[in-house]
């Protein structure tokens, strides 16, 4: 501090403290200023320490009397005058992504009026993952995982999403802590909510807990502490507290704020391997020494993706009019239905139906499951022409793994029915 220019400024703002500056006058030396602020706070690390740090960062922020030098994340200042020096991190670094500005926090100011000074800056910021359950329609299985990286729906299918975030382990510094999850979803997913799948969220102990929990069993339901905003391709959940997770009891640095959330696919999902991504980032107070007010950081997105494919039939004759003996070309009149094989719990839990068996193409032999099991229809295909003959390749498009058939349920004049045609799509991501 330029106690030089500075110091009638320095001692109004220490007055507002408390009394142990009452008696402090503009022309007071640096050893009567120290010997105050020692009388007032006994450490940095007690509570009077930690208002004095605040109050002596915020007339540094908005007085020119800083005399400024820098050291490495671990290291010494030497060589320095006596005086008044008040130590806090250049920026807020991050060591993991030195390009991302908005990704760190500050640490709390160090006080000390002592001898040489060895300072480690160290700053926790938060963290957030997201995961999204997968399910096998047809079966009792989940892929042996429930929560992951990635998962397969078919179009209409409600999504389970999960989003485990942490908070910084310095939390106990911050006297307001804001904490907002931003979700964003491709144009493939749009934001689902009812009276049976609604949104909420759970404060875990640990993160390790977070991550074990397959639902809000174990946590503490903090929904309440949380404005949800959800529509289309976007859903907030924002802490609406007066000083934000400072507000919600038992919370610690150690804690993780878990977010169960649904999503639809719709018509507009990409099929391939490109998928529908849902990206998350979470905004934090990032500074104690503005009481968690205004300054805040973001955290690196992460990202769940939902995959749907697609199955494509032709139907052809073969060509006697090409020289290749196997020779093929399409063949119009015919209709197909496809129909997917679900446990009848799955098929519950999705809102499908069982399906009726088809008047042709089929037999009742054919057509049986073993009980537990139902046909659910897929939607009708897309029809195309291929070589200029109309319809004669069938499209079945957002459908996602499991046992499938396929029925010939109208044969053009002359040609033979096909058999029932069952198959697997298995997922490989």
């Amino acid at each position: 501090l330029n106690t030089t220019t500075k110091q009638a400024a320095f001692i109004a703002a220490l007055k507002t403290l408390g009394s142990s500056f009452d008696g402090l006058s503009s022309t007071s030396t640096a050893a009567q200023v120290a010997g105050a602020i020692s009388t007032y706070a006994s450490g940095h690390d007690s509570d009077n320490g930690k208002l004095l740090a605040a109050k002596i960062g915020a007339f540094i922020a908005t007085e020119a009397n800083a005399i400024t030098t820098t050291a490495t994340s671990s290291g010494s200042f030497t060589g320095l005058a006596e005086g008044y020096y008040f130590i806090k991190d250049m920026n807020n670094p991050d060591d993991a992504n030195p390009d991302n500005d908005a990704y760190g926090a500050s640490t709390r100011f160090i006080l000390d009026v002592v001898e040489d000074l060895t300072i480690t800056a160290k700053a926790s910021v938060p963290s957030v993952e997201k995961k999204v359950d997968d399910k096998v329609d047809s079966s009792n299985t989940e892929d042996g995982i429930s929560w992951r990286d990635d998962a397969d729906y078919d179009v209409g299918d409600i999504v389970p999403y999960k989003i485990i975030g942490t908070v910084s382990s310095t939390i106990g510094d911050y006297t307001k802590y804001a904490y907002e999850f931003h979700d964003s979803m491709s144009a493939g997913l749009t934001y689902f909510a009812d009276s049976t799948r609604v949104t909420k969220v759970y404060m875990f102990d640990s993160k390790a807990a977070a991550d074990a929990a397959t639902d809000g069993t174990g946590g503490t339901d903090v929904t309440t502490h949380f404005t949800i905003t959800g529509s289309g391709q976007t859903l907030d959940v924002v802490a609406n507290d007066t000083n934000g997770l400072k507000d919600i009891t038992g919370v610690t640095g150690s804690s993780a704020f878990v977010v169960y959330y649904y999503a639809q696919v719709n018509d507009n999902a990409t099929m391939g391997s490109t998928g529908n991504a849902n990206e998350v980032y979470i905004e934090f107070s990032n500074n104690p020494n503005a009481g968690g007010d205004g300054e805040k950081g973001k955290t690196p997105k992460d990202t769940a993706i939902v995959f749907v494919y697609k199955v494509v039939v032709d139907k052809v004759e073969k060509d006697t009019n090409a020289q290749d003996p196997t020779a093929t070309k399409p063949l119009t009149g015919a209709e197909f239905a496809l129909f997917k094989k679900y446990t009848t719990a799955n098929a519950t839990a999705a809102g499908k139906s069982a399906a009726t068996m088809p008047a042709a193409g089929i037999t009742a032999a054919q057509w049986a499951l073993d009980d537990g099991y139902i046909w659910v229809a897929v939607a009708g295909p897309v029809k195309s022409a291929v070589d200029g003959i109309a319809d004669s390749r069938f499209t079945f498009n957002h459908i996602d793994d499991g046992d499938y058939m396929l029925v010939e349920t109208q044969t053009p004049a002359g040609y033979n029915t096909i058999d029932p045609q069952k198959f697997s799509v298995v997922a490989n991501h």
